[in-house]
């Protein structure tokens, strides 16, 4: 998993990147892990889910909105 700090840190993007198991097809329906992490990021944090299922892996990046928090040094 790869995250960083963009926008002035005003979000975090995660990154997550699957490569080296067996062919990836994307499913005929959405999981309950999915469907969680779906709602908690887009609904609860503001933010975005983009999700690739490509054939040589699951690619998935989640954009969240940090707000006016100020961030710890």
């Amino acid at each position: 998993m790869i995250w960083k700090l963009e926008e002035n840190n005003t979000q975090l993007r995660l990154k997550w990147v699957e490569r080296g198991g067996p062919a990836v097809v994307s499913p005929e329906s959405t999981g309950y892990g999915t469907k969680l992490i779906q709602s908690a990021t887009t609904y609860s944090l503001g933010g975005r889910v983009e999700q690739d299922y490509a054939a040589e892996g699951l690619q998935a990046e989640l954009v969240i909105p940090l707000g006016s928090a100020p961030l710890p040094d």
